[in-house]
């Protein structure tokens, strides 16, 4: 029998398959290849760091990861040109193998789903029993979830006709995702801080890289010279604009602007996914369910903002951008995309990087006639947007600090830089909702590109190939950082390209015979993971609040400090450290865990650049440039934590890595300093007279 894998018959979906999994199987090559150096990375980064963080040397996923971009590029070129040239590649017995292989995974691709999820669960139980705690379903969870998943099944079924149409319908729908809404958002504003009592240390650690440029700012201190960016420059200068007018808030007023940021992003969200389904209210509510729970302003993601809405609002943003565009002219899409990359890369450099990527593909995958001129004409209207865009930052910045900003591209990419050589690298894990994101979003750049090459995109078609693009490039803080909470802005993203699942046709199918979930992928997708997904997260999130509000948050005896609980312990320090320091000279530079504290108490900042001298000083380099600006520019009273409190087991263990940090400092300023005392918590160190007067 002749095949019917020819060439004419060639089908675009099955190529851009056989581009996935050679893309797939060429990643995992690459980890097995490339030795682990894990002691690679001590050449870069402070011992303390390496330690603190529990670094692994993250080289060959990343490495891996860079890769599979290039070979996907290049494989989908390639394919591009011998489907256009008909190469004697595609003879008759090659694409009948090719073929066969291709029908043998499309049949059992739903197995595949199941059993990644098996293994993922089975590597579950056998790991520590704090994961399973936050992580695993218990027993009668579980048969919660199938009850749920299976009602929600046979509901959406009985929907999926006349009554999926109605209006009624669509108004029931509605008034699920505003109940959903207001659970996610009121809570947060009602239930105690109790969660900061027992995480201080990392709490100060983590609004020290974040908000901490926004106090710096309003405070007077100069952009360049004494305050860098870690994660953008908007969120701090619209932050800092307010602290000028209003005065600098309190620790707890920091929260709740974290806590605005989530709304926002929800907020956002929402209209993002009613742009792109604008007639299927389910696919509104099912998207919800599955990012809500991360930007719900009672989620702990608000004591840790570079995981919050006040580090992402960039990447809903984007979405809202290119949804809003589409269908505008080609010449007006540039010039608005202009505009709004300029926003995004300053509101976060490294999604906005990853945004603009996509935006790039969106306008080349619009053109009518691929040629110079076109793309010249587009790349004009293009600059004009982002220098308009340019000239407006700089006028807030202006008008709200009175100053104009110190342009420096270095300022906004220390921490990219920092990530992309490996810093806070976790060992690669095995999570099947990462690895399906990943392959589904390099199955759709493939298909896209090669359909692209063979006819016009359709404008939805466009926009999932700059959504799946940008899920590609922005993997790359994922795979340095694999992790289960780095994963929800991807799932954010992912949405979009798998919104035609939630759709009365994928489930009717079950009516006739349920087996067929085992083996449709889409079905397997949806049962195997997403629902289950949907449902953990909620009920976790559930669990949570109703802990918070009928459960004892503390057995210490707490005081309340700059707005939030702290043990009597910790209160009594932080105040006592903070009466020494105001009574200091205004250059006194102060080394502490509690900077950020220290800072909204006394209204006192270092005169360096960063605001947490151990937490920012991350590479040797960074060292030996902290202790030369010290050495150059030597402060009269230089004042040391002495780590004598009483914290509890965990921070003391945490709270090592600062102390000999610190003692690494006063070994190389020794020749200029010298103990004056001890007292309030303070090491008291005052420059030599020899030193002063030289």
């Amino acid at each position: 029998m002749q095949s019917n894998w020819n060439l004419r018959r060639l089908r675009l979906p099955d190529t851009a398959l056989v581009i996935t999994i050679i893309v797939l199987l060429s990643f995992s090559v690459i980890l097995f290849v490339i030795p682990a150096q894990d002691d690679s990375f001590t050449e870069i980064f402070t011992s303390e760091h390496v330690q603190l963080l529990n670094m692994h040397n993250t080289a060959a996923q990343r490495t891996a990861h860079r890769v599979a971009l290039v070979l996907l590029a290049v494989l989908s070129i390639i394919c591009c040109f011998l489907i256009y040239r008909r190469s004697r590649f595609f003879t008759s017995r090659s694409t009948r193998i090719f073929g066969s292989g291709i029908n043998w995974i499309k049949r059992y691709s739903g197995i595949f789903v199941l059993l990644a999820t098996a293994v993922f669960l089975v590597g579950i139980f056998q790991a520590e029993s704090w994961i399973r705690g936050v992580i695993l379903i218990r027993l009668g969870e579980i048969i919660l979830s199938a009850f749920v998943i299976l009602s929600f099944v046979f509901l959406y079924g009985q929907v999926s006709g006349q009554k999926a149409k109605s209006a009624v319908f669509s108004v029931i729908i509605w008034i699920l995702i505003i109940a959903y809404l207001l659970w996610l958002i009121i809570p947060g504003f009602i239930l105690p801080l109790s969660f900061f009592a027992e995480s201080q240390f990392w709490l100060e650690a983590h609004y020290n890289v974040t908000l901490a440029q926004a106090d710096r700012l309003a405070a007077g201190l100069q952009f360049g010279t004494e305050v860098n960016l870690n994660y953008g420059l908007i969120p701090p200068l619209l932050l800092a604009i307010f602290e000028r007018s209003f005065g600098l808030l309190d620790f707890a007023g920091h929260f709740v602007v974290v806590q605005i940021t989530q709304i926002i992003f929800l907020i956002t969200a929402i209209v993002t996914f009613h742009l792109w389904k604008p007639r299927n209210p389910l696919f509104v509510l099912f998207a919800t369910l599955l990012i809500g729970t991360w930007v719900s302003t009672a989620h702990s993601a608000i004591y840790f903002p570079n995981q919050s809405g006040w580090r992402f609002i960039g990447l809903a943003l984007g979405v809202l951008f290119l949804l809003l565009i589409r269908f505008q002219t080609l010449s007006k899409a540039a010039f608005i995309l202009g505009l709004g990359t300029v926003f995004l890369i300053l509101y976060n450099p490294e999604t906005g990087i990853c945004l603009t990527f996509g935006y790039g593909l969106f306008l080349l995958s619009r053109l009518r006639t691929f040629n110079i001129a076109a793309i010249f004409s587009l790349a004009i209207r293009f600059i004009i947007g982002a220098t308009i865009a340019s000239l407006g930052i700089i006028l807030l910045y202006r008008i709200g600090l009175g100053e104009f900003p110190t342009i420096n591209p270095a300022l906004f990419l220390g921490f990219i830089g920092r990530f992309g050589e490996g810093y806070s690298g976790l060992a690669l894990k095995f999570d099947p909702f990462a690895l399906i994101i990943f392959v589904y979003s390099v199955f759709i750049v493939a298909l896209m590109t090669l359909r692209w090459w063979r006819r016009e995109l359709s404008v939805n078609e466009s926009v999932r190939l700059a959504i799946s693009s940008t899920i590609l490039v922005w993997f790359s803080y994922y795979f340095n950082r694999p992790d289960p909470w780095n994963l929800w802005t991807y799932q954010y993203l992912f949405v979009f390209l798998i919104a035609d699942l939630v759709n009365p046709a994928v489930f009717t199918r079950l009516r006739h015979n349920f087996r067929k979930c085992l083996f449709d992928v889409r079905l397997a997708l949806m049962l195997f993971v997403l629902l289950p997904f949907i449902i953990n997260q909620n009920y976790l999130h559930l669990k949570m609040i109703f802990d918070q509000t009928f459960s004892p948050t503390s057995g210490q005896i707490t005081r309340v400090v700059s707005g939030v609980p702290m043990s009597e312990q910790s209160a009594n320090d932080l105040l006592s450290k903070a009466a020494y320091l105001e009574k200091t000279a205004p250059d006194t530079l102060f080394f502490t865990h509690n900077s950020y504290s220290l800072s909204l108490l006394t209204k006192r900042f270092v005169k360096l650049p960063i605001q947490d001298i151990f937490g920012e000083t991350i590479t040797k380099q960074d060292f030996e440039n902290l202790i030369g600006t010290i050495q150059r520019n030597p402060p009269k009273l230089l004042l040391f934590e002495t780590f004598e409190t009483n914290l509890g087991e965990n921070q003391i263990e945490e709270l090592k890595y600062y102390e000999s940090f610190f003692g690494r400092v006063k070994n190389r300023l020794a020749q200029q300093y010298q103990l004056k005392e001890t007292t309030n918590n303070w090491e008291v160190w005052e420059l030599k007279q020899s030193s002063d007067a030289r």
